[in-house]
């Protein structure tokens, strides 16, 4: 319901709607096919999220770059 007040559009909606519990079926049936702890998916997902968290401001800073580059004025606060 979140995701559709936010896109309203149903068949945009329905995708994530689905991928999000299809990915967490397929990751635990990985895990177990592998023998895979709990502990070793949170070492994976501090891994991804710190690779995530260095990655963010980059490319921020890219798109804010692109923008100037094209003639946008940078914002100024009030």
């Amino acid at each position: 319901m979140v995701i559709f007040l936010f896109l309203r559009n149903l068949s945009a909606t329905v995708i994530p709607s689905l991928a999000l519990p299809f990915s967490i079926i397929g990751t635990f049936a990985v895990m177990y096919l592998l023998s895979f702890s709990l502990d070793n998916l949170s070492m994976m997902a501090l891994i991804l999220s710190i690779g995530s968290w260095s990655t963010t401001p980059s490319s921020m800073l890219e798109n804010i770059v692109r923008h100037i580059e094209l003639g946008e004025r940078p914002c100024r606060p009030r």
